[in-house]
């Protein structure tokens, strides 16, 4: 399988001998299965979605996530939005691991989050989950990938500490899988709406 580098301006395909085939950054829906050897870290949610817009009914055939098309919908109504200001410092995919208790079956997929500072440790960054984030508070961050895979047994030991590549399809997944939680755009302002009068007032 080709491996394939994402620039900002465009993606290269190591064809075996150097990256010479080049492709338009909408195009990258043609390399679903390519491992991907580099992403540009200056790549925001802004350039992701205008990937996305380029082909929305090839990418939904493809992840199986109908309310991409939502997303996609409210992101052509808010693109042309001021950037909104936000406490998170970029986002990032990651590898979400988890073992079940008799610790004979592992579950791997793609997952997305924010990472921000940390509430629990002063100066340091955590992660936070972005499925009640608007998504214009989204559109002006970097994303990144964290190939890191780690694998821990249910009393808290570190059995496995390893480094695996994403293909296209599964940045792509992880996004619309954490981003799609609670639906689409109304679903998510509906449920967000939800917790905060679900907070009890201060007297």
């Amino acid at each position: 399988m080709f491996d394939i580098k994402i620039h900002k301006e465009g993606a290269f395909i190591d064809t075996g001998k150097g990256y010479s085939d080049i492709l338009e950054l909408d195009q990258i829906i043609k390399c679903p299965s390519y491992y991907i050897s580099y992403w540009d870290p200056s790549i925001t949610m802004r350039d992701f979605f205008h990937i996305i817009e380029a082909n929305p009914e090839k990418w939904v055939g493809m992840i199986g996530d109908w309310y991409l098309l939502d997303y996609v919908e409210e992101f052509q109504n808010i693109k042309d939005s001021p950037p909104a200001e936000t406490d998170l410092h970029y986002l990032e995919v990651g590898w979400y691991c988890d073992l079940e208790h008799d610790n004979t079956k592992l579950t791997l997929s793609p997952t997305f989050y924010g990472m921000g500072l940390s509430d629990n440790f002063l100066g340091s960054i955590g992660k936070y989950g972005v499925d009640f984030i608007p998504l214009k508070d989204l559109l002006e961050l970097e994303i990144r990938l964290n190939p890191q895979v780690e694998i821990w047994d249910n009393v808290g030991s570190l059995i496995l500490s390893a480094q695996k590549k994403f293909s296209v399809a599964d940045v792509v997944t992880g996004i619309f899988w954490d981003l799609t939680w609670d639906g689409g755009p109304k679903e998510k302002e509906k449920a967000a709406e939800e917790l905060r009068n679900s907070k009890p007032k201060r007297e």
